[in-house]
């Protein structure tokens, strides 16, 4: 009986140690889960503070910029109050002194008033021609100053006609001494103190044509202030 006993026991030990290693897995089991999990809702927690910093930054931008339309708007409407309440007067003044600064295009009658009636006008008269006189701009020949003009005409069986641009700055308007030719822009006649360009297209009508553009003048004067006005700067 003896032996059986102690048989017995150390069985139920054996058995009840046994109990408590299986015990002790399961808990490593139950803590690995629970680790795992609580890893899990972390990075969970991170990523929704993430996407709630994200949302907080758009609503802000958005908050500012709903700030800056409602400025914007209310100045636009300040602006547009104050164009309708201007006094009628005040815009007839403004417009008054704004054609009083608009400077007048001479006419051809005034540059014929300014010069007198002579049309016989020579190229050696000329005074911004002084340092090409009795000199043809396109061989260099030396000539009278009579045979200016019929020299010329010799050139321009030569000369394709094309449109030129030239970028002097007129003496007087081209359009006065010829109408057909117009300014390359509107603003060309109004142009003080820098060089406007000027696109001068071939006419056949004429009878003394420019040898640099083609353009058929009606005199010998016209063609002279036509070189003058707008090749010499370029010659020079």
């Amino acid at each position: 009986m003896q032996f059986i006993s102690l048989d017995y026991q150390k069985n139920k030990i054996h058995l009840n140690f046994q109990k408590m290693i299986d015990t002790f897995e399961l808990m490593n089991q139950m803590i690995n889960q629970m680790q795992q999990k609580i890893f899990v809702l972390e990075q969970q927690i991170k990523e929704k503070e993430k996407n709630d910093q994200i949302i907080k930054n758009e609503l802000n931008h958005f908050k500012l910029l709903l700030q800056e339309n409602i400025q914007y708007k209310s100045k636009e409407q300040e602006n547009i109050q104050s164009n309708l309440t201007t006094p009628k007067e005040s815009l007839n003044q403004t417009l008054i002194t704004s054609d009083l600064t608009t400077p007048q295009i001479p006419t051809k009658e005034d540059i014929i008033k300014e010069e007198g009636s002579d049309t016989t006008t020579n190229l050696s008269q000329s005074p911004l021609l002084t340092n090409v006189k009795n000199k043809c701009f396109i061989c260099g020949e030396v000539l009278d100053s009579a045979q200016f003009s019929s020299h010329f005409l010799h050139h321009q069986q030569s000369i394709t006609p094309q449109p030129v641009t030239c970028f002097a700055k007129p003496l007087i308007p081209i359009s006065s001494i010829n109408p057909n030719i117009k300014p390359s822009h509107q603003n060309a006649s109004n142009s003080s103190c820098q060089l406007t360009p000027i696109v001068l297209s071939p006419q056949t009508s004429s009878k003394f044509p420019c040898p640099l553009c083609d353009v058929n003048l009606r005199t010998n004067d016209l063609l002279i202030k036509h070189i003058e006005a707008a090749h010499y700067k370029l010659l020079k």
